[in-house]
């Protein structure tokens, strides 16, 4: 039993039907995009598509919006422009940008609740029967108070590691 469940496990209890995991959710980018489209409506293989897409750039953990990659990559506009074939695809992957791919649950968040969960925030069960809301991590800030849960498992390998060493 590690210091995060017991943690946890005190939130539950201190606020009951007030406390849930945050929902994580994976849209898509212009880059995953663009090579979805690469491969579903102009045929090509994994290679073709990457090498294509490799112009988008994620600058700082942030992937480049494909109008900033086709206006700072002078290779990847030759791309776009030089077949209309092309530039559909590129138009294409514009109009798919932020559609949501697939969802879990967020690694660390736990979201406290003034009010009960129940009528006022969505939730479903993830596959471990956990409380989740159906909202991301973004809107449930504005709803109540999100936590981050993640260093405490950190503190349990200092502990250990301690122990270990006998300090």
């Amino acid at each position: 039993f590690s210091q995060r469940d017991k943690v946890l496990t005190y939130l539950e209890t201190k606020y009951p039907g007030r406390t849930a995991k945050i929902c994580n959710r994976l849209e898509l980018t212009g880059k995953m995009a663009l090579k979805d489209v690469l491969k579903v409506y102009l045929g090509y293989g994994d290679d073709e598509a990457i090498a294509v897409s490799s112009h988008i750039e994620a600058i700082f953990g942030k992937v480049e919006t494909l109008t900033e990659a086709y206006e700072r990559h002078p290779e990847f506009r030759t791309w776009v422009d030089a077949n209309p074939k092309h530039r559909e695809a590129f138009d294409i992957a514009q109009k798919l940008i932020g559609l949501g791919v697939t969802k879990g649950v967020h690694a660390s968040g736990v979201f406290v609740s003034y009010d009960p969960l129940d009528g006022n925030v969505p939730t479903e069960l993830s596959k471990t029967g956990d409380s989740t809301t159906s909202y991301d991590m973004n809107v449930v800030s504005e709803l109540g108070v999100k936590l981050d849960c993640l260093a405490l498992k950190t503190l349990d390998v200092i502990e250990d590691t301690c122990k270990l060493v006998g300090i």
